[in-house]
């Protein structure tokens, strides 16, 4: 009876360590995302600047245009007010985007 008890802890354990690797894994995609986000937010506002400055006002709404067309900026976040369901909706669509699959909700 021991036996098969330390063995099913074991188990359970390896299985937290593995929950628990892919959860840090998770926040530094996540955190290498914002690192992204701030290079490439610098780098906009820079051309935008510029291009105001330089008083080229449609080439500076036709590049917005282009930096709201971008798929990223787009990217569908989950708000139904349960920030457990929104967190497990997140990780499934990011999984699922991954594999290239297409969820639908009703």
């Amino acid at each position: 009876m021991s036996k098969f008890y330390y063995k099913r802890s074991a188990e359970l354990l390896d299985k937290q360590l593995d929950m628990q690797a892919k959860y840090y894994e998770k926040i530094d995609e996540m955190t290498t995302d914002i690192r992204k986000f701030r290079h490439d937010y610098k780098n906009h506002m820079h051309c935008l600047k510029s291009l105001l400055g330089s008083k080229k006002i449609d080439d500076a709404l036709e590049y917005l245009d282009s930096i709201s067309a971008n798929p990223t900026m787009n990217k569908t976040s989950f708000k139904s007010g349960n920030t457990i369901a929104d967190a497990i909706l997140n990780d499934k669509a990011a999984i699922a985007a991954h594999e290239n699959f297409r969820l639908n909700f009703s």
